[in-house]
């Protein structure tokens, strides 16, 4: 059996496995809390960073406008600003027209908080101003677009890539935090 310490001290959490035999969970002891793995399985970078999110997330206010102005002057950029259970919350300063594309696993959020989009699908667009939001249902594609600029917040699990099922010059599988 593999054991893995951790030097601080967090919640119980409980994790299970793909094949229905759940074994695995965090527990917390006096000194230390650990992960008790068969020794079947590996400590993946997905389940390391659910414990880095464990101990960096503490409740705290966060400012669109501040975490705005740290963003690069640039027509199109995307920062993570906070992360709950297994969604990011990425703000986005983006100028111009995107690519079509869809994501398939996963539903899409965006709230305007700035500017104008207009929100390309094939049989329709959208016009969303400051206040509104739009969720894009998993598989539908779609191309966002703003001639003068918008700012927004996009909300979506974590991993996933900008462009969706496109991968070209503009895909990004990695987004900094903010």
């Amino acid at each position: 059996m593999l054991r893995s310490s951790f030097s601080h001290t967090f919640a119980p959490i409980y994790v299970g496995r793909p094949d229905g035999n759940n074994k695995n969970i965090f527990y917390k002891s006096k000194r230390q809390a650990c992960l008790t793995i068969t020794s079947s399985q590996r400590v993946t970078a997905r389940l390391k960073r659910v414990v880095m999110r464990e101990r960096q997330m503490k409740p705290s206010k966060i400012n669109f406008m501040e975490k705005f102005s740290k963003l690069p002057d640039e027509d199109y950029s995307v920062r993570i600003i906070a992360m709950m259970n297994n969604y990011e919350f990425k703000i986005v300063k983006f100028k111009g027209e995107f690519i079509w594309h869809s994501h398939s696993d996963t539903d899409e959020t965006f709230i305007i908080l700035d500017g104008k989009m207009q929100m390309n699908l094939r049989d329709k667009v959208i016009e969303l101003s400051p206040g509104e939001m739009i969720v894009i249902p998993k598989g539908m594609k779609h191309k966002p677009a703003s001639e003068k600029g918008y700012k927004a917040l996009l909300i979506e699990p974590e991993g996933v890539p900008n462009t969706g099922d496109v991968d070209n010059e503009i895909t990004m599988n990695k987004i900094e935090w903010i």
